[in-house]
């Protein structure tokens, strides 16, 4: 990989409808990924589902519920365009019923992995568990992307009501979307407002605290 790699990565909020990346290449960065993403116990506590460019009916739906009316702005019911991407990649909690040798082991030990019973998959810690470990994969397929020029975005407006939707197993978590920038537009307009309108990074001695 480029030492540089990411310093190519921008948010995209609008995708090329027309110019859109190969299924297979789009498979492949996946499945890469998956090969060299971390994870404890090896256990894989989220589902992964990928709608592709055939999906257009799905993708309103799921605009549709990600869109919050108290977070309505001036681009109106277009605010997460970004969802119309070629390739949606769907991270959701994962209830796993055939965990690894291992783990199969460390439970006969009495050992609790909460995300292997069904009662509790859902539960807020491994939620949290499970999100550390997508934004792991999603920085590991974002990096391979822009090895191939393709471009993405992430959306955490997550769907309202996991119950209203049957698109995806369970409970969704993020949303990476993959595709070409649509050259209409313009990014630095687009950046030029995020600044404007104040949404800026905090300065780095607010977070970062060397000992």
């Amino acid at each position: 990989m480029q030492k540089d790699i990411l310093t190519n990565r921008k948010y995209t909020r609008w995708f090329d409808q027309d110019n859109i990346p190969e299924k297979k290449v789009i498979k492949s960065l996946i499945e890469t990924t998956f090969e060299l993403v971390p994870s404890k116990q090896n256990l894989i506590p989220y589902l992964i589902t990928v709608f592709g460019p055939e999906h257009k009916k799905e993708k309103e739906e799921i605009i549709k519920l990600s869109t919050r009316k108290k977070m309505m702005t001036d681009w109106g019911k277009n605010l997460n365009t970004q969802l119309a991407a070629p390739y949606l990649v769907i991270f959701s909690t994962r209830f796993i019923t055939n965990p690894n040798k291992k783990v199969k082991d460390m439970m006969k030990r009495g050992i609790e992995f909460k995300t292997c019973r069904k009662e509790k998959f859902n539960h807020s810690a491994v939620k949290i568990a499970a999100s550390l470990e997508i934004g792991m994969f999603c920085m590991i397929l974002t990096k391979l992307a822009l090895e191939h020029q393709i471009d993405t975005a992430y959306t955490s407006c997550h769907f309202n009501d996991p119950k209203g939707q049957t698109m995806v197993e369970n409970e969704v978590l993020f949303v990476m979307s993959l595709g070409y920038y649509d050259p209409t537009k313009s990014y630095k307009d687009f950046k030029d407002m995020k600044i404007k309108s104040g949404e800026v990074k905090p300065n780095m001695k607010d977070v970062i605290i060397w000992k």
